[in-house]
């Protein structure tokens, strides 16, 4: 390999402590270090070199002196050498030493390493600091993944130089080579003569990034190398696929793929692992996350639909009817309860009245309560469902009176399910509470206005605050709303109009504490030019709709 360093090499890294207190940090390369012939430029990385960068790049660095050195052999020793420590002085403060504290010399061919020229062609770094904090650091070299941008050769002759100083774990550039899809480097490092040794059990890790990062190209080559891991083959995989992996990374096809790898590999479709209270199998996990068509293939492959009996697969897959009624045709127990409590009528969610009666068809009770919380089956399908369902509840044995009666609860996310309360006569306890929270849901809150209004709901009473829901759809950026408000008497005309107007013209479009403060997670979601356009607009409307109203 051509550059300053070769990368099979024998470092001396030594430590001393000076009487003044300072300490040194010296570093000299020799030994099996390889160079070709005249070779001066440093045209590769060198975690040893880059580490005494790191080191040196402290406020409290004294002198960091870099000594070139040469072999007799080579024609003009001295300037060869001194060519070789400016290279190194400069890539120094590249990396972030300071230059005034950096100084080269060249010591020619006067003072040999050994009798080979590959150990005389050398460069030897020592750097002084004043505390030993520095040395504590931070530096030490490991794998970085833009070190597969490098050919295979020279990053297979990296890794193992890294592998051999303990600096990094065999199966780490394998790992990253399958996490940055570089099926070459990955093929290479398998076999061949850029083979990085690693023994079969380490193939659990690999398989396991394979699993979650690669794919079912890397799956295949990994299986193919021949991984040998006892807990492998009990099924770890197919939980690593199932449980751990983030579903809208891989297409259900590619998921189907890899588990049929996994399996026909010879992964057992039932392991439990976790204790008692955390048990866990593909199966549970698969249904928990409504995968129809892979609960499909665990059943084909013997998995039991009723294991782990703590968090029951037909309970878990309440979420998704479809895979619900598939577990039940495979013989599910449909009165299993996640830890001895909750029942499949209460994680069911029908889609459709058919649904309804299927659930009911099956036995439960649809007017159970949940100990500690009192939730009833209806009272869940407030939250999500739509008019039909819930009138096939009702059908079937589900009563309004058995909802909660309390200030605080209301399906307000639900403006489907919330209108169809109040248009069976179920009342808040507080109609004015409710308005005022709902209208700063936005325009979508409208139908349940409609509804409050049906129910003889006075929106400019005393009790809704007058004008203070008016000014909740404002700061909502609800023109819909605001105008069905105005044309209902929400706000009175006159001084209370204009002062609303003023507000709406001075509101900014960064309204919501959320959006003042953005965490970094909600940044993307709440600052993008489309969503304060959109802000921008309905604004200006309210605004033309409250001078016309004055």
């Amino acid at each position: 390999m051509r550059g300053l360093f070769g990368w099979g090499m024998a470092t001396l890294l030594a430590l001393t402590v000076s009487h003044a207190g300072a300490l040194t940090l010296k570093a000299t390369y020799g030994g099996d270090v390889h160079f070709a012939h005249q070779a001066v430029a440093v045209g590769q990385y060198h975690p040893k070199l880059d580490e005494l960068a790191c080191r040196a790049a402290v406020p409290n660095l004294e002198v960091a002196i870099v000594v070139g050195h040469a072999d007799s052999t080579e024609y003009g020793a001295k300037a060869v050498s001194a060519r070789r420590a400016d290279a190194v002085r400069a890539r120094l403060i590249r990396l972030g030493v300071d230059p005034k504290r950096v100084y080269a010399e060249s010591k020619g061919s006067t003072q040999p390493a050994g009798t080979t020229v590959a150990s005389n062609r050398r460069v030897e770094v020592e750097i002084v600091v004043s505390r030993l904090e520095s040395a504590r650091r931070l530096c030490e070299p490991g794998w970085d993944q833009s070190l597969l941008e490098l050919s295979v050769p020279a990053s297979a002759a990296l890794a193992r130089s890294l592998i051999r100083e303990g600096l990094m774990a065999p199966h780490a550039p394998l790992a990253a080579a399958i996490v940055a899809r570089r099926m070459d480097h990955l093929d290479a490092f398998l076999k061949g003569p850029h083979r990085i040794p690693l023994v079969r059990s380490e193939g659990s890790a690999l398989l396991r990034q394979a699993v979650l990062r690669g794919g079912p190209s890397y799956v295949e080559k990994v299986l193919a190398w021949g991984v040998y891991s006892p807990e492998l083959k009990q099924g770890l995989p197919l939980l690593w696929l199932v449980c751990e992996s983030d579903r809208k990374q891989w297409p259900a096809e590619q998921e189907l793929q890899m588990a049929r790898q996994l399996l026909a590999w010879g992964v057992k479709a039932d392991l439990m692992r976790g204790g008692e209270a955390r048990e866990e199998t593909a199966l549970q996990c698969a249904a928990s996350k409504g995968a129809l068509q892979l609960v499909e293939l665990l059943l084909t492959h013997g998995a039991d639909p009723n294991q782990p009996a703590q968090r029951p697969p037909v309970v878990m897959a309440g979420p998704s009817p479809a895979v619900v009624k598939r577990l039940v045709a495979s013989g599910a127990d449909s009165h299993a309860r996640l830890s001895g409590k909750v029942g499949l009528a209460h994680t069911y969610r029908a889609e459709t009245p058919a649904d309804v009666a299927w659930l009911a068809g099956l036995g439960l009770d649809l007017r159970e309560k949940l100990g500690g919380t009192g939730e009833t089956p209806l009272q869940g399908a407030l939250y999500s469902a739509g008019p039909d369902v819930l009138d096939a509840l009702v059908t079937h044995g589900a009563r309004l009176e058995d909802l909660p009666s309390h200030k605080a609860w209301w399906p307000l996310q639900n403006v489907a399910g919330s209108v169809w309360l109040l248009d069976r006569g179920f009342m808040p306890r507080s109609p004015g509470s409710l308005a005022f929270d709902a209208a700063y849901q936005g325009d979508r809150m409208v139908p349940l206005f409609r509804a409050l209004h049906r129910r003889g709901v006075d929106l400019g009473d005393a009790e809704m605050q007058r004008w203070a829901v008016a000014r909740r759809a404002v700061e909502g950026f609800a023109p819909d709303l605001l105008d069905w408000l105005l044309s209902h008497g929400a706000v009175p005309r006159g001084e209370a109009a204009t002062r609303l107007r003023v507000f709406a013209q001075e509101m900014p479009l960064r309204r919501r504490p959320e959006e003042m403060y953005p965490s970094a997670e909600v940044v993307e979601a709440f600052n993008t030019e489309t969503i304060l356009r959109d802000r921008q607009e309905r604004k200006d409307r309210m605004v033309q709709l409250l001078r016309a109203y004055e």
